[in-house]
């Protein structure tokens, strides 16, 4: 595993030949050797033209490895940053073929600000020949340099299902929202791109009473949308293909968590608009004060810019040892 502990291995008896390992600061893996190298050869023949995804149907893990202030500068006085990432096939550390080069764009939230495109990340070459490792070089990260404000970056894949980690940099990165938004109307016609707001994330016990970060085994987190860039909110009725729940714990990649929100209808004014609850949200691990979840939601059929909820104790990003691929890429 690099330098990955593997903490605790047992049998994966939902498929032959598998185990899941326990590691200590990237979650737990699915290993086969049979099924990395079986997908590992259909993403090379795939990936001749350099363009295929890394296998079919799977979609792909991406794990921002570091975020390097130049010159080891502290956030306080930080300008700008060195971003390197790598791309793994699904719930592995498997590399993708070595020919394979996809678009890989970074986003970044400030705040409770919606994620946008950042740029997009460079693959390394060796020899001429494509590497599995992205870099995003000088990004600004001077926001961050007021303690009050802080950044989150997340990773997309163009045209392939990415699950991402989230790298929060920032003084303090836990969020403080105590305002929800408020529309300022109501989107006409067809929504193709929609901001995912979250409004609340509320902790409680098993009782439902409300509990302190580190009390709380779960949480009630409230989002809503609206028209991508606006402050209209999506109307009563919108009904995308599904509204999806993520999670990532640590530097994990995200989750599904929830796909079946209750709907409510709110009203501000004159104007009535939509919100979705996702009750009941497992959110123990944060309890423990080395852990955060970043949450994010995102709506399936429209293009979704989410904002990042970051809940622990401290969510500031501690990654100090890398992922290491445990099967070389295939040509």
């Amino acid at each position: 595993m690099g330098d990955n502990l593997g903490q605790a291995l047992t049998i994966n008896h939902g498929e032959p030949e598998s185990v899941f390992l326990g590691t200590a600061a990237a979650g737990v893996w699915v290993l086969s050797a049979n099924t990395v190298l079986e997908e590992a050869a259909r993403a090379a023949a795939r990936a001749a033209d350099g363009a295929a995804p890394p296998a079919h149907g799977a979609g792909v893990d991406a794990r921002i490895e570091v975020l390097w202030p130049h010159d080891w500068a502290p956030v306080e006085s930080a300008q700008r940053a060195n971003i390197g990432l790598r791309l793994f096939m699904p719930r592995s550390l498997a590399l993708p073929a070595c020919g394979w080069r996809p678009q890989v764009s970074v986003w970044r939230a400030l705040d409770m600000d919606p994620a946008e495109p950042l740029g997009q990340a460079l693959q390394r070459t060796v020899d001429g020949q494509p590497f599995p490792y992205w870099e995003l070089n000088d990004v600004d990260i001077s926001r961050a340099n007021d303690p009050g404000h802080k950044l989150y970056f997340l990773v997309r894949v163009e045209g392939v299902d990415t699950a991402t980690s989230v790298w929060a940099h920032g003084a303090d990165p836990r969020t403080y929202f105590p305002q929800q938004d408020v529309p300022s109307g109501i989107a006409a016609g067809q929504i193709a791109e929609v901001d995912a707001r979250i409004q609340i994330v509320w902790p409680h016990d098993e009782a439902g009473n409300e509990r302190t970060v580190t009390e709380a085994g779960l949480a009630n987190v409230v989002v809503a949308f609206f028209k991508h860039g606006t402050r209209l909110s999506v109307p009563v009725g919108w009904q995308p293909e599904a509204i999806v729940l993520n999670g990532a714990w640590n530097q994990e990649v995200g989750k599904q968590l929830a796909r079946t929100p209750v709907a409510q209808v709110r009203r501000a004014g004159a104007i009535t608009y939509p919100v979705w609850e996702f009750n009941d949200v497992p959110v123990g691990r944060a309890m423990d004060p080395q852990n955060r979840l970043y949450l994010w939601a995102t709506a399936e059929g429209a293009l979704t810019y989410p904002t990042i909820w970051a809940h622990g104790a401290d969510s500031r990003t501690f990654f100090p040892a890398q992922d290491e691929p445990i099967l070389g890429c295939l040509p």
